[in-house]
């Protein structure tokens, strides 16, 4: 038999993960920072992230700071366009 805690220990694998962004929230509104260029060196596999997997690519891997960035500028965007 193998104890509950030495089983997580043995499976539970370290990562270090450098900061790439900050968010706080003063005076009622949020404020996200980006730390450039360690934004864009946020990536992780596709199918870690719940995607399906390409047929054609061994490694899929899914850029998460790229996606923050769009997300939170597209509808800053859709508002200069309107405007």
């Amino acid at each position: 038999k193998v104890g509950f805690d030495d089983q997580r220990k043995a499976m539970e694998e370290e990562l270090v993960v450098p900061t790439w962004c900050t968010a706080d929230c003063k005076l009622g509104s949020v404020t996200v920072n980006l730390d450039y260029p360690q934004v864009y060196s946020a990536e992780l596999y596709a199918t870690d992230a719940g995607h399906q997997p390409h047929p054609d690519i061994e490694e899929d891997k899914v850029n998460v700071g790229f996606k923050v960035v769009r997300s939170l500028l597209r509808n800053w965007r859709r508002g200069r366009v309107a405007a």
